[in-house]
Formats: structure tokens, C-alpha cells, sequence
């Protein structure tokens, strides 16, 4: 149940595509990863038609602090850093940075990071580079939530409370990866 919630983005001549994951390598209740798939942009339809294969690889993240990391999303922020979000439940979260707030979390990754060289290595340690924050936690009543950078970065998430989609009148000023899939098509037989 965890190969889920894909996001989709591309950089440079690639698309990528992260989702929702379990590691192997690390215990169970601290297992969520944040994978990471990719194809060059040329074979991309090919992909999604099934002719071609995406590359797996190394998790984007794999702190070993989360059971789940969900709906997982990449913004840019006003520095120019990327900025890793995405959802866990307090019961899930065991990071030490976060102290079980669960909700909507990131991670700032600093603008040295190249996707380019992302099959060498993960976000798996905590340091000053790499602190886990809190963005919104579970107590707001959203979870799943998106950022909207349309609204300034305004995060929406489903209302855990009374259903349905509510916007949050939290701002993160993040900005849109490049989404832009106009330029593709797809041919349904």
C-alpha cells in the first residue's frame, strides 16, 4: 500500500517521478521513503504508454524517522533551494526535529543539489542542510495537504474533521517546479 501518491516533475532533459514508499533496509515503523523514478524526456510518452521502462532510483529521502511519507511533493522556495514536503500521521512520525507533530512536513535541499547525481545518494541524515520542520501539523484538522503556488503557496489539504477540501491561510510563498507536460500526447487505442 505504500507505492503510491505519484508526483511527477521535470529537470533539465528528464522526467522524474517520486511517490510514496517503503525501504527494505530499515525497520519497520521507520520505513517510509520518499522514492524516485526517472526517464529521459524523449522516451517519456514511451514510458507512459508502457514501451519503455522508468529508472529506479535511490529514495530522494530515507531518514528512517517516519513510517509513512505521503503524497509527497518539490517546490522551490524564494532562495531558489528546493523544498522536499509531504504528509505522515503523528503516530508515525519519530523524528527528532519534528517531536511527533505528523501533518505536512519538508525538507529544504539547498540549491547545490543536482537531480543529475540524485542514483549516488538520498537525504538520509539530519544536519543543518537537511532539517525536517513542520510546516502544518496534524492538530490543524488538514491532512494530504498540497501547496498551491498559484495562491501564493497556499497550503489546502483534505479536513480531517468534517471532510471535503479546505484551504489552510498558511502561505509558503513556494513556487512550481517545472509540470509543464504540455508538449506531450498521448495516443489511446
Amino acid at each position: 500500500h505504500a507505492w503510491r501518491d505519484p508526483f511527477l516533475f521535470r529537470e533539465q532533459d528528464y522526467v522524474y517521478m517520486m511517490l510514496s514508499a517503503k525501504s527494505i533496509e530499515n525497520s519497520l515503523g521507520r520505513n517510509g521513503v520518499v522514492g524516485l523514478l526517472r526517464t529521459k524526456t524523449e522516451n517519456f510518452a514511451q514510458v507512459i504508454q508502457g514501451e519503455e521502462e522508468w529508472e529506479y532510483l535511490k529514495p530522494l529521502s530515507k531518514p528512517g524517522y517516519y513510517s509513512e511519507m505521503e503524497v509527497s511533493q518539490l517546490y522551490k522556495d524564494l532562495q531558489g533551494n528546493y523544498e522536499l514536503v509531504f504528509s505522515t500521521w503523528a503516530k508515525y512520525d519519530f523524528s527528532p526535529t519534528t517531536r511527533n507533530a505528523g501533518g505536512l512536513q519538508g525538507v529544504t535541499i539547498p540549491q547545490s543539489w543536482n537531480f543529475n547525481n540524485c542514483h549516488d545518494r538520498s537525504i538520509e541524515s539530519i544536519d543543518s542542510n537537511t532539517d525536517f520542520h513542520v510546516l502544518m501539523p496534524e492538530i490543524s484538522g488538514l491532512y494530504a495537504c498540497r501547496i498551491i503556488p498559484e495562491l501564493d503557496g497556499e497550503v489546502v489539504g483534505f479536513d480531517t474533521e468534517h471532510g471535503g477540501i479546505r484551504r489552510s491561510g498558511v502561505k509558503t510563498k513556494f513556487e512550481q517546479v517545472n509540470r509543464d507536460f504540455s508538449e506531450f500526447s498521448l495516443r489511446i487505442a
